[in-house]
């Protein structure tokens, strides 16, 4: 029995890459998982694959239990995750909001199951360094900087209401979804990299934690690796998965031959971090 079975969850962009780890993620913990995507069935003419239902069926073999629906019911969703742009973050945020509000009205109302309206809810916006560097584009990094900024300033708005809702922009490393393991020609980078998988386990970290150590974070960028690092939570294979701070982990990203002899376990303050990723773009 996994730690969030009584947990209910809305994933975007759940089809293939990040969203679809952080589904597994959640689904292999118990909790109910409502995804949604561009792509329902799978494509064998797509590019890189992955769909609504193969993610569904994945949920389904570590232990959960897959329903088609239409809607979900009203103000259920106590954690959502957004990854799938910047509009979408904005929009489904905001509607997330509202649902957590009424569902907590209503449970203090009805009195019908004590104690739930008392959870803190949790929005998590998934952002990456391309809001502090240049990173594929400038719409990529405007994007991701503008999501960072959203969530700051949302958080803001919800403490100065005393709403009990934590806002957190999530940074996973650089990732193997199925696009990058498709192009990717730099094993350097690869030897970086971190599966989708560990977000879901990251994210489903983040959603047990106690409501104190949520609303502490709310307004914060919050680094997988960090997350993964204060658990102890391991890769998909059970090893110890590369830490975005670590000096071996920049040296790879840019190239460094020298990277596999500098320990692991050095790693950068954040402040320093953010600095050192001036020195790199991709």
């Amino acid at each position: 029995m996994g730690y969030l079975n009584d947990y209910v969850c809305l994933v975007t962009g759940a089809s293939r890459g990040i969203g679809r780890g952080i589904a597994l993620g959640l689904g292999e913990q118990g909790a109910t998982v409502y995804i949604t995507g561009r792509t329902m069935h799978a494509d064998d003419s797509g590019d890189v694959g992955g769909s609504l239902e193969s993610t569904a069926a994945d949920i389904n073999a570590r232990g959960g239990a897959y329903f088609e629906i239409d809607e979900c019911s009203p103000g259920e969703a106590w954690d959502t995750v957004n990854n799938a742009g910047l509009r979408n973050s904005y929009i489904c945020a905001t509607l997330a909001t509202r649902m957590m509000m009424d569902y907590r009205k209503q449970m203090a109302s009805e009195n019908s199951r004590p104690g739930t309206h008392s959870r803190v809810g949790l929005i998590i916006n998934i952002s990456s360094v391309g809001a502090h560097t240049y990173l594929f584009s400038a719409v990529y990094g405007i994007g991701k900087a503008a999501t960072d900024r959203m969530v700051a300033d949302m958080s803001v708005e919800l403490k100065r209401h005393a709403i009990p809702i934590s806002m957190i922009s999530l940074w996973p490393g650089l990732v193997r979804t199925e696009l990058m393991v498709k192009y990717a020609k730099d094993l350097f980078h690869l030897a970086a990299s971190e599966s989708p998988e560990l977000s879901g386990r990251v994210v489903a970290a983040l959603a047990a934690e106690p409501d104190k150590e949520k609303l502490a974070r709310s307004g914060e960028v919050t680094f997988v690796s960090d997350v993964a690092s204060q658990y102890g939570i391991r890769e998909v294979d059970g090893s110890a998965p590369a830490h975005m701070r670590s000096l071996q982990t920049l040296l790879l990203l840019g190239g460094y031959r020298v990277a596999p002899y500098v320990p692991s376990f050095i790693r950068l303050p954040k402040s320093w971090f953010l600095y050192a990723l001036s020195w790199f773009k991709m």
